[in-house]
């Protein structure tokens, strides 16, 4: 199926961080989706599409296509796309500075893909969560949140999600000041964006570097 492969196609652009071909490919799967009259399938698209527009930092057009996919989907349609949509709505609520929103979303999210047993969307939502909490102050409650996380993924040999999480908590003890907790944790990131050939590594060795430096100055 033309729209399937599509999808596939988009997924993989997505997660090297080609957010533009994504799009792309993801709106030519909708063309697709919506001339079958396919309306679930149309909008499960519409989220993915608004998950890139969320990465491209166009916060209403990505609100936009996950509301119109959760007017479609209900949460007895497709309880795993509804916790997911749950989940990216927290995403854009911590952006826009409504942490306890984004907190509540997540949370929502979280007994969601708890009852359905989705441990691989547990472990995203579980990092996703700490960003907001961290925001609040609410550090050690952030920082349990992003190391349950990561033990998830580890579990999983999820090698994506444990690189963006190792991310998320390394930045985390970076900001509060532990260099030396944070290095290990960047690397691991770094490494999977090397092997992926992901557009932010560049940034993320960036970032590693002055880690390293502010850790042992003066050491080339």
């Amino acid at each position: 199926n033309m729209a399937v492969d599509l999808a596939n196609i988009g997924r993989t652009q997505e997660v090297t961080g080609d957010f533009s071909s994504a799009e792309a490919t993801y709106r030519e799967a909708l063309q697709i989706r919506e001339r079958l009259g396919d309306a679930p399938g149309a909008a499960r698209v519409r989220a993915a599409i608004g998950d890139v527009r969320n990465q491209l930092g166009a916060l209403d057009e990505a609100q936009q296509h996950y509301e119109a996919a959760l007017e479609t989907l209900g949460p007895e349609d497709d309880p795993l796309m509804f916790s997911r949509l749950l989940a990216n709505l927290g995403t854009l609520a911590h952006k826009r500075g409504n942490y306890t929103g984004a907190v509540d979303l997540c949370r929502r999210s979280l007994q969601i893909k708890e009852r359905l047993g989705d441990e691989r969307g547990r472990a995203t939502v579980l990092g996703n969560l700490g960003n907001p909490l961290a925001a609040l102050g609410r550090t050690d409650e952030a920082e349990a949140s992003y190391r349950a996380a990561i033990a998830l993924a580890e579990t999983l040999g999820d090698a994506q999600t444990l690189a963006h999480q190792s991310w998320n908590l390394g930045c985390f003890l970076e900001e509060q000041g532990r260099l030396a907790e944070a290095v290990p944790l960047v690397e691991r990131s770094v490494r999977w964006c090397e092997e992926v050939g992901h557009v932010q590594l560049a940034e993320r060795r960036s970032t590693l570097d002055d880690i390293r430096l502010r850790l042992h100055p003066g050491v080339c």
